[in-house]
């Protein structure tokens, strides 16, 4: 199994929203600290129009008639509960 890169921001560090200075991603960091990342726009998928899901789909099913037999091309969508925009937003407001 392997990643096909270039459909997603997280491709590229860069393209990525900042953490805070010091952030240690393997230490577990108090819950009124604000070091996390959050979610890129669009869950980082980098095509910004209006279709974007729709076009995307369409490539991932491109992939899929153009592949070699015995290989398939997946999209799986993991996110973790907590991590948007209004979970955090009463640590900016206290």
């Amino acid at each position: 199994m392997q990643a096909v890169p270039g459909y997603f921001a997280h491709d590229d560090p860069s393209k990525l929203p900042l953490l805070a200075v010091g952030f240690n991603p393997i230490v577990s960091v108090p819950a009124d600290d604000v070091t996390y990342r959050q979610v890129p726009p669009r869950f980082g998928l980098n095509d910004e129009s209006n279709d974007r899901w729709s076009s995307f789909a369409s490539k991932i099913q491109k992939l899929n008639e153009d592949a070699a037999p015995g290989t398939a091309y997946k999209f799986f969508l993991l996110t973790r509960h907590g991590q948007g925009y209004r979970a955090q937003l009463p640590l900016f407001c206290s």
